[in-house]
């Protein structure tokens, strides 16, 4: 499942990279409505990929109701604010629930004494991935939350946003072909429900 998902984050990528912004007047137009809305895609995303994997229900029933909050409060803010200007506040707090998703997700499977080894688990390594992405994206838009307007600054996000980003993708390619070669155990969290 764990691994469905970022291979739907990776395609979006690809075709937002190689069909939209690769032309330079939609880049310079609308560069910072996709930033808008790919901070939408992937919190959307990625909330599916934790209602899939997590188990408890009355979690479950939370995770529903702060998804819906904070995505109605996402689309407020790609609905209002101008095409020219990019509001970070909106990524920080994503980027914070699926942090807080990424916990809870942690919490339960240690929680849980049927499986010990969850640690070899695709979708461990795939949540492991996503906490590193996140939370280095999320640090870096706080410290740089004034300052990105600035060339320099936008610069210095962009080159540890792009690291971490390769970091993540190679942590899952990991996790694809030690899955692939049956080195980590699939786990029922894995299969659809």
């Amino acid at each position: 499942m764990g691994l469905r998902v970022f291979c739907a984050s990776i395609l979006y990528s690809l075709f937002l990279n190689f069909f939209v912004l690769s032309n330079k007047t939609v880049k310079q137009e609308y560069y910072l409505l996709t930033l808008s809305i790919t901070t939408i895609f992937e919190f959307f995303l990625f909330s599916y990929l934790f209602f899939r994997i997590l188990q408890s229900k009355q979690t479950l029933k939370l995770l529903y109701l702060v998804t819906a909050i904070v995505g109605v409060y996402l689309f407020y803010e790609i609905s209002t604010n101008p095409i020219t200007s990019y509001d970070p506040v909106p990524s920080i707090i994503s980027f914070l629930i699926i942090l807080i998703y990424c916990i809870i997700y942690l919490f339960e499977r240690v929680k849980d004494p049927n499986d010990p080894f969850f640690y070899f688990t695709t979708t461990f390594w795939v949540v492991v991935a996503l906490i590193m992405y996140c939370a280095g994206t999320f640090f870096a838009l706080m410290y740089g939350k004034a300052y990105l307007q600035e060339s320099a600054a936008q610069n210095e996000y962009d080159f540890i946003h792009d690291s971490l980003y390769i970091i993540k993708n190679i942590i899952l390619i990991i996790a694809i072909f030690s899955s692939e070669s049956g080195n980590l155990k699939t786990g029922r969290n894995l299969k659809f429900k």
